[in-house]
């Protein structure tokens, strides 16, 4: 009886162990995979996914798709699908977007996945 509680000790200390490991390798995994914040003027063929922090100076929505001008020293197009809520957003703002950046028609343009209002 005793060599079945000294197993069942042992396994309990290892499952500790290793999930402790887990837990501390997912939040060095979390940090690591964070987007390094962009300026517009740097997005080029190799940025995909980008994050980028500036003035709201418009914006334009229709049914499905809104869109942002977004002003650091430069400006870029955000296109933005109705997934996404522009509520709360007014020209003027400094929000941060985090998307895919793509070239159309000579410029870039960023597909954003996710919108912070930072004022």
């Amino acid at each position: 009886m005793a060599k079945i509680h000294s197993d069942t000790d042992t396994l309990t200390k290892a499952a500790f162990v290793i999930a402790i490991i887990g837990l501390c390798g997912l939040f060095f995994f979390v940090n690591a995979s964070e987007l390094k914040e962009e300026q517009i003027n740097t997005i080029n063929d190799d940025t995909l996914d980008t994050k980028v922090t500036g003035e709201v100076t418009k914006i334009v929505s229709n049914n499905k798709v809104s869109q942002i001008i977004l002003k650091q020293a430069c400006l870029i197009d955000v296109v933005i699908f109705d997934n996404l809520s522009l509520s709360g957003i007014r020209k003027g703002d400094i929000i941060s977007v985090t998307g895919q950046s793509k070239k159309e028609e000579g410029s870039y343009k960023l597909y954003a996945d996710k919108i912070e209002l930072k004022n």
